[in-house]
Formats: structure tokens, sequence, C-alpha cells
């Protein structure tokens, strides 16, 4: 699954922004990649807010089995618990949801970044950080406890976007076609940045700085549709398969499209059914478990099943080891006058006795079960003379 683009979040943004007033039920934590707020809504009831670290947070129908509970989990609880939700907003343009509390006697920021491999970080009232689920330091900002959280700012705001804004970034731009610039300087995305400039009908390997005031009118009036776009909630199929979620569809890409009351609810069955939907390291811990399980299952299957076929050729050599005894010790006092050839060629075709092995000096006995070893060899009238025989299930003895 992509992570959600910044016009994602922007929409995702208005659909939650009735969670704001819900009080703070609990919070839950599954592997280190997904959180769930468990929150109540006067005259509403419960609301599950599920976030995937990094990927997508919506709306959740179900609450999942949750059974890690990490310090930053415990922290997050402790300070938030009954705490109000009391605002919820996208840090535009960035790919940062910042979820605003008011507890007893303070007041709380949890910012949910989806830059990079994502990560949360709560702060005081101040901004002061006092922890973060992944620590790092880059270049220009530090995720650690007691620093001041900074986010990345980016040069151009797509959803301020007005006529001289757009000018300068065409013309200074260092992207070699439009789409590009859409895309990374803009902060639109791939898919969204090819979409604003169908809709300007413009092309998008065109270089930004060749375009005239007409066309960057009319591109400016695509990216504003694209952004004010009321949303339509889809699912992407392709190949009956699904592959993509939108909170609307988009003219460049071809496929049908299976439409959703909400995106949270398109982004719930994109998880639920897509192969690449998201995974955390507890789904694949629990799914390496349960495939060693059952191997474990099958393999204890097979064993019970030989143990049961060994205890029954046990005991029909049980019932009948008087007779075998008998019998090995004759035929080692046979073997000292006759070759083990000529033991082979005198039994072959015998129907209890199944095979001699000359090399080994072994022979093979069929005892049939619930069967007496003298009721069987009196039924054989081609004996050789020197041959107690007995019935067997296909046991190999050897005499020496």
């Amino acid at each position: 699954m992509k992570a959600l683009s910044s016009l994602d979040l922007h929409c995702m943004v208005g659909e939650l922004k009735p969670l704001e007033g819900s009080r703070v039920d609990n919070i839950y934590q599954k592997g280190k990649e997904e959180f769930l707020f468990q929150l109540h809504k006067s005259n509403e009831g419960k609301k599950l807010l599920r976030v995937l670290v990094g990927k997508a947070l919506f709306l959740a129908s179900h609450k999942d089995e949750m059974e890690t509970l990490s310090g930053f989990c415990m922290l997050l609880r402790k300070h938030l618990g009954n705490a109000t939700l009391a605002s919820l907003s996208q840090i535009e343009p960035e790919r940062i949801i910042k979820l605003v509390f008011e507890a007893k006697d303070s007041s709380y920021a949890l910012y949910i970044e989806f830059l990079g491999k994502g990560n949360v970080i709560f702060s005081d009232g101040k901004g002061i950080i006092i922890d973060a689920l992944t620590h790092h330091e880059f270049r220009d900002r530090t995720i650690f406890p007691k620093q001041k959280y900074a986010h990345p700012t980016m040069q151009y705001n797509a959803f301020s976007l007005e006529a001289d804004y757009l000018s300068s970034l065409l013309s200074s731009t260092a992207k070699e076609s439009l789409v590009k610039c859409l895309a990374i300087d803009l902060g639109l995305g791939g898919l969204y940045a090819e979409e604003a400039c169908a809709k300007a009908k413009m092309d998008k390997n065109k270089r930004p700085a060749e375009l005239t005031a007409k066309e960057q009118s009319a591109l400016l009036k695509a990216v504003k549709q694209l952004i004010s776009q009321q949303p339509r909630p889809v699912v992407l199929m392709k190949n009956d398969a699904v592959s993509d979620v939108f909170p609307f569809p988009l003219e460049t890409i071809g496929g049908d499209y299976q439409a959703f009351p909400s995106l949270s609810e398109a982004l719930e069955h994109y998880c639920a059914h897509a192969r690449d939907a998201p995974t955390t390291s507890y789904d694949a811990k629990v799914a390496e478990l349960k495939r060693i399980i059952e191997q474990q299952e099958k393999n204890i299957a097979l064993l019970e099943a030989e143990e049961q076929e060994q205890r029954r050729k046990a005991d029909a050599i049980y019932a009948n080891y008087a007779q075998i005894s008998t019998i090995l010790d004759e035929l080692k006092a046979i073997s000292r006058k006759h070759s083990w050839q000529d033991i082979q060629k005198k039994t072959k075709g015998h129907a209890i006795i199944k095979g001699v092995n000359p090399r080994e000096k072994s022979i093979v006995l069929d005892i049939a079960e619930n069967k007496s070893l003298h009721s069987r060899a009196g039924s054989q009238g081609s004996c050789p003379p020197f041959f107690h025989l007995i019935p067997s299930e296909r046991v190999l003895l050897d005499p020496s």
C-alpha cells in the first residue's frame, strides 16, 4: 500500500473532524506499527481511530487483537486517558496530522508523521517532546525527548496556492518536467500531479518554465479543482483484485472503481483485501507462528499414524513370538548347511515367505493380523520341509 499523500490526508481530516470533542477511553498498540485510539463521542458512542504508522489513519468498524503494550503506549495511556480530543488537523502541506488533547490539568499534542517510515511524536502543550515512537536525528531537526518539536517545511503549499506562487515555482524549479515539479515541489505526489496535468489538458512532460501565462492559469485552476473536489471515496479494482484507494475516481487511472460511503470504509476494505495491504511485524510474527503450529500438527498426525502402524505390527509379532523365535533358530541351523541363494530359490512364490535377501541374510515374512501362526502354516501345503511359516505384517527378520 502506498502511504497516504498530502491530498489524501487533507480529505481524511475533513472526514475525521467530527471526532473533535471525543473523550479518550483507551489506547491500544499492535506490533510497533499500529495504534488504535478508542474514543467516546457524546450521543454517538464509541469511535475507533486506527493509525498505521507511516501508511494511513481512518475510522475502524471493529477492534482487532491488540496485544502489544510498549512503554510508549503506556505513556500515552497515562497522560491521555479520559482526555478530550480538542482538535484534529493537518499541518499543511506536510503529511503530518496533529491531534491536540486537553487533559484535566495539561494539554498535549500528538504528531502522526507519514514521512518516510512514519513516526508518532508526543509533546506537551508547548511542543516540547515527551517521547516518540522512534527517536531520530535529521539534518534540520531532532526527534528526542526534551527537544522542541519541529516539522519539515515545504516552500510551496498546494492548499493555499495562488498565481504568483505558482509562477515563482514554475520559473525556479530544477525539475525537468511539469509532472515532477507538481509531484515533488508542490507535494501532490505522482498520481495527483498527473491528474492535475490531465485536468489542465497539458503535456505532463513539458518544461515548467515554458508554460505561458494562459497555461499557468489553466494549471492553477486544475490544482484548485483537484484539491477542492468533493470526496467520493473509491477502491480501484484491477483484474478482480483490490489495487488502490482514492478519495475520488481519477481520470488518468483506468479500471473498475468500487464506491464507498466514506474514505475510512474504503481504506478499511483495502486493508482487509489488498495483496499489498499494510501488515505489522506483529501480524508477520503471528502468521509465522500459525504456520509452524499447522506444520507441527501435521507432523503429530503423521507420527500418531506411524505409532498405530508400528503398534499393530508389534502386536502381530507378539502374538506369534514363540513360533517366530523357533523359526529363527531353525533358519540359523538351515543356513549352516544351505546357501542363502538356495533358501531364496526354495521359497520363491510362497504365500507367507515374501522375500529372502542373500546379501543381508534376512527374510521377510507376512504375518496376518488376528491369525495364529499354526492356522496359517497349516494352509501352506507347498512349504519347504525345513521351514515353519509365520503369518506377519511385512516384517523384516534377521536371524543372525
